[in-house]
């Protein structure tokens, strides 16, 4: 019997300076990204079991790329100007730092501009090693070469008269946009929470800036706010997998199951899993 290491998921895991870690340069054939990208995983596929990533990404010319979405994705803009367009209704936004951009499976759009931005996207869509040019994709999940379909069943008739019926009935639930933009989200005001359960009791605030409705329970994206030095014996159970960018005070985390303790500033990420 061969002998192999052991992976196990990440329960906790803490980057410190995450909004200043070094960016590697993207090589990338298939046309996802221009020359001018850089980019960093900083919790990887392995960590969230291929739920999700998150990193951050830098882009540094004007040139323009065309990508179109097979996943759910936020980017917060942390420096400079990204320019997004619409490539079916040609819409165009122009986000700065502070900014929020949701982007749904669908969405075609067209990127330019210099900046500096933190992305999460689920799911996990490529894995990516490491080579003396830069950065290559290694297995897109997404169009792997060759890759064994199954196709389902035929229906058993075709009425098209019932396409025009269905204009005529309300839609539930309504058609969310392919695109969301907050803009100066991290601005927004959290409200008080009253859910003893699971957050802290001593004046735990929360918003939702991207909620289910908008992802079709994809992700949840938003901003928590503890404004008390207290500390309270409350246990969050995590069954979930979450990442959290700490943007201003400082946040302290004991890890139940090992006893380690976590402290984290400004510009440091944590990452939880179930």
């Amino acid at each position: 019997m061969s002998s192999q290491a052991q992976w196990t998921a990440v329960r906790m895991k803490l980057i410190k300076g995450a909004t200043n870690a070094q960016l590697t340069k993207v090589d990338d054939p298939s046309g996802t990204v221009d020359n001018d990208w850089y980019q960093v995983d900083l919790i990887n596929p392995l960590d969230s079991n291929l739920v999700f990533v998150a990193g951050i990404a830098q882009h540094l010319s004007n040139e323009v790329f065309d990508t179109i979405f097979k996943w759910h994705q936020a980017a917060l803009i942390l420096d400079g100007e990204m320019v997004v367009q619409c490539r079916d209704n040609k819409s165009v936004y122009r986000a700065h730092e502070g900014d929020l951009f949701y982007w749904a499976p669908g969405l075609k759009i067209r990127m330019g501009g210099k900046f500096k931005a933190y992305f999460v996207k689920t799911p996990a869509t490529w894995r990516w090693i490491k080579t003396p040019d830069g950065k290559k994709k290694r297995l897109n999940l997404f169009d792997i070469e060759g890759e064994i379909t199954y196709p389902g069943s035929p229906p058993e008739e075709n009425r098209p008269e019932l396409i025009e019926e269905a204009k005529t009935k309300p839609s539930y639930p309504p058609k969310m946009p392919l695109i969301k933009f907050i803009r100066n989200a991290l601005n927004a005001m959290p409200v008080q929470l009253d859910d003893s359960t699971q957050m802290p009791t001593d004046g735990w605030q929360q918003i939702d800036l991207v909620n289910p409705r908008d992802t079709d329970i994809g992700m949840v994206v938003g901003i928590a706010k503890h404004p008390t030095n207290t500390m309270n014996p409350n246990i969050s159970n995590f069954y979930y997998h979450q990442a959290a960018l700490i943007i201003e005070g400082e946040m302290i985390n004991y890890d139940m199951n090992t006893g380690d303790v976590y402290k984290a500033q400004v510009g440091d990420l944590f990452y939880w899993g179930p």
